[in-house]
């Protein structure tokens, strides 16, 4: 199901080995100490058990620009494990954590930032499962190997509104860019697929009847100290907005951020 939805959402699935080469997760800027490494692999490009799905979807991005794709997106729904904080299971055994990675990637820039395009996909593809997500800037570097490729500064985590947690959404670093030769403009994303799924189980209406009234539209100005982040105020609105329209169908957006020159917002 997560599959068909993100094939809707212009992606291409691929299948990649759970087994990779060092050099991919070195340039991705994980630690290779954290991954079972094979005493006996079949080939040198098959000697690690992967960290997280992402590098092998970034490995393949540069062939794909030089066949002649200029604009695309891979999506792969596949395992990964480290030793470092999954090191096994209640059965002893090294537990595996099934992931939803994707990148976008185009040759040529677009309008914004690569951010907000990934981000719009994932929020689409949220929607088409019944629920919205809230992003979460990074205030504090994070040392996993999940976030590892991410510029943890134009990246966001992903929760659903209730709090469930689902992973991370933004740019890459430019040296894991210039590691696997990719554009400028490219974004990725790694969820949680555990999270993804106990986000859609959860019982919503998916059909909502025609409004017999017209909608209604009322801007609303809002003052805050510049460190205020978009998402804290985003929240603010939504939760006080839910809790007096229960039977309403809400949708906020931002119109424009005014900034005066003493640093107040």
């Amino acid at each position: 199901s997560t599959a068909r939805k993100s094939e809707h959402a212009g992606a291409n699935e691929v299948l990649t080995y759970s087994f990779v080469h060092e050099n991919v997760m070195k340039k991705a800027e994980q630690d290779t100490s954290q991954a079972f490494q094979l005493s006996n692999a079949l080939s040198p490009d098959l000697q690690y058990y992967r960290l997280s799905v992402l590098p092998s979807l970034l490995d393949k991005v540069r062939m794909n620009i030089k066949a002649g794709h200029d604009e695309f997106m891979l999506f792969e729904i596949g395992k990964g494990h480290n030793k470092k904080y999954h090191a096994d299971d209640e059965d002893g055994l090294p537990r595996e954590i099934e992931m939803l990675d994707a990148v976008y990637s185009s040759k040529k820039p677009r309008e914004g930032a690569a951010y907000f395009y990934m981000r719009h996909v994932l929020q689409q593809v949220a929607k088409d499962f019944g629920y919205s997500l809230k992003f979460k800037p990074i205030k504090e570097l994070l040392d996993f190997p999940l976030t590892a490729p991410f510029d943890q500064q134009r990246s966001a985590l992903v929760e659903t509104r209730d709090g469930q947690f689902l992973g991370i959404v933004g740019e890459l670093k430019a040296t894991v860019r210039q590691a696997f030769k990719l554009p400028d403009y490219v974004a990725a994303l790694s969820l949680d697929m555990e999270g993804l799924q106990k986000a859609a189980a959860v019982q919503r209406q998916q059909y909502a009847p025609l409004s017999r009234f017209p909608s209604a539209t009322q801007d609303i100005s809002l003052r805050a100290p510049s460190s205020t982040t978009y998402e804290e105020v985003f929240h603010a609105v939504w939760t006080a907005l839910s809790e007096e329209a229960h039977d309403i169908e809400i949708k906020i957006e931002p119109v424009s951020i005014y900034q005066a020159n003493d640093d107040t917002a």
